[in-house]
């Protein structure tokens, strides 16, 4: 997949997640938007019914103060034993009543309609608080009734102006009914009140801080039915209202949150294992590549030795047919070499060998490892430097596995050191394990490229210099072993100035079967 293939993906793919995004707030902008309509006339509706019942409560205060004034007028009336309704209409003849009595509790009586008079039509069933009744004393009560009815409605609605809100409306009354409709309402938000006269003065209420009562939207008139009655306002606030809508809005803002955020994640995640995966392709190709190139040089070099030991004249040379026969030999076992690394990965990377862990002097094995690579550094004029000062040094590891990491280790420094090269080995302990530090002067490694050299596959790119071989498996491989004895590997570098790797191994060693690096 080419560089611009991926570009065009990844700009694609950050419209469609930006346009997504958009979307997913849209609709939680508007949700919160639709709570906050239907809270506001949920509350409107509540602060109506409150209103109402106010109103339905003083009326029936009036009513029952007249019923006993009523009453205490007409001893003959029984609250229990005598209960009149009366219903008063105009008609096209005349002024119409009916009056309907209940006068004992066998007794009924039916529905008397005339015009202009009374007639009352009884059937006797048993006592009753009087035999005969006149129709004067019909008279008399439906006119004390007529001048209740109009009392009452006069005191209702012509109320006095100059009487106090404090003395019609009390306090505790107003919060039970707040509390009652609210509730009935399904409203369990924190509030604060207060009634305002004309002036916008607050008269009474419950509030910390009264100016965002007064500049809330929440209000209604209070006693809106009375014709004198100075004008009174309650104002409703709710400090918490953000927050209720959020939680009444909890659910669908949690599931767009989780979407928005599990959009991003599959986003990020998807153009992360994209890139990885040409990265992938990148470095795979640089490793055939370069493997066909380390594979074709010996393989050259052994044909050619062959073709000269076929020649007659080549062969009959002693001397030359030896030379000639170490070449092959030197060529076949940098193959087999070569080989066995490949393998050795490739089987570690589907797990299939297991460490034989043995107590082992570790410095014997450094020793060996030091002493079958010595020479490859002489060859180039260079030197390996011993400070082996560690004490303790009897460990449960695998020789064979950790000779390889030692060796990866020399190797390196060698192949990365253009000129003669000065490799250290040191090793020294503390209460946990022992230290081995491989320190060479030779290219150095960038900061980039630390966090990379044990990836499979990877090499350290070498400027300059042209003949560094090697199929980047090494430190890859040199970090998983050491991971399985429980240690760690650490690298301190510069560039040009040089690297310096650490190797740690614990004296308690728990050997972990099946690490691996990512």
């Amino acid at each position: 997949m080419s560089q611009k293939i991926i570009n065009i993906l990844v700009i694609a793919s950050i419209a469609v997640v930006t346009g997504l995004i958009i979307v997913q707030i849209y609709w939680i902008q508007n949700a919160l938007e639709l709570k906050e309509s239907q809270f506001d006339e949920n509350i409107k509706r509540t602060m109506a019914r409150v209103v109402h019942r106010l109103e339905k409560i003083e009326a029936l205060n009036y009513i029952n103060g007249q019923w006993k004034n009523f009453t205490k007028v007409n001893p003959h009336i029984s609250p229990s034993g005598f209960r009149q309704s009366i219903q008063i209409s105009n008609n096209p003849d005349g002024f119409s009543v009916k009056l309907y009595n209940n006068i004992g509790p066998n007794n009924k009586s039916n529905k008397a309609n005339c015009n202009n008079k009374i007639c009352l039509d009884y059937e006797n069933g048993g006592s009753c608080w009087d035999t005969v009744v006149h129709v004067d004393s019909v008279y008399d009560i439906i006119s004390k009734k007529t001048n209740l009815i109009e009392d009452v409605i006069n005191e209702m609605v012509y109320v006095n102006v100059n009487v106090d809100i404090k003395n019609r409306l009390s306090l505790p009354l107003l919060d039970s009914i707040l509390k009652i409709e609210l509730s009935n309402a399904g409203i369990d938000a924190n509030y604060e009140y207060a009634v305002f006269d004309i002036f916008n003065y607050p008269v009474l209420g419950k509030f910390n801080d009264i100016l965002p009562i007064f500049k809330s939207k929440y209000f209604a008139k209070l006693y809106p039915n009375d014709f004198m009655f100075k004008p009174y306002f309650i104002k409703m606030f709710f400090p918490n209202q953000k927050s209720y809508l959020f939680k009444q809005a909890g659910f669908v803002l949690a599931l767009s949150a989780t979407l928005i955020l599990l959009v991003i994640f599959v986003f990020f995640y998807s153009i992360r294992i994209i890139i990885k995966q040409k990265q992938l392709s990148e470095i795979k190709t640089d490793f055939v590549n370069n493997m066909t190139h380390e594979l074709k040089t010996p393989i050259s070099t052994i044909a050619i030795a062959c073709e000269a030991l076929g020649d007659p004249q080549v062969s009959s040379n002693e001397d030359t047919n030896k030379t000639f026969l170490k070449v092959i030999r030197d060529e076949n076992k940098r193959l087999g070499s070569m080989v066995e690394t490949i393998l050795h990965n490739a089987v570690y990377e589907k797990s299939k060998f297991k460490l034989k862990p043995e107590l082992s002097d570790l410095h014997s094995v450094i020793e060996e490892s030091i002493g079958n690579f010595e020479m490859q550094v002489i060859q180039k004029g260079g030197t390996i430097t011993k400070e082996l000062t560690a004490e303790s040094t009897m460990l449960m590891i695998d020789r064979f596995h950790l000779g390889n990491v030692f060796l990866n280790m020399l190797d390196n420094a060698n192949k990365y050191s253009p000129e003669i090269p000065e490799i250290s080995v040191k090793t020294y302990n503390d209460n946990d394990g022992i230290y081995i530090s491989f320190i060479d002067k030779g290219i150095g490694i960038s900061k980039e490229n630390q966090n990379k050299i044990f990836d499979k596959f990877y090499r350290v790119p070498t400027g300059n210099v042209h003949d560094v071989k090697g199929f980047g498996l090494g430190l890859s491989y040199s970090f998983n072993i050491i991971a399985k004895h429980n240690g760690k590997i650490d690298v301190k570098s510069e560039k040009d100035h040089g690297s310096e790797f650490t190797i740690f191994l614990p004296y308690k060693t728990e050997f972990v079967e099946n690490y691996e690096k990512s």
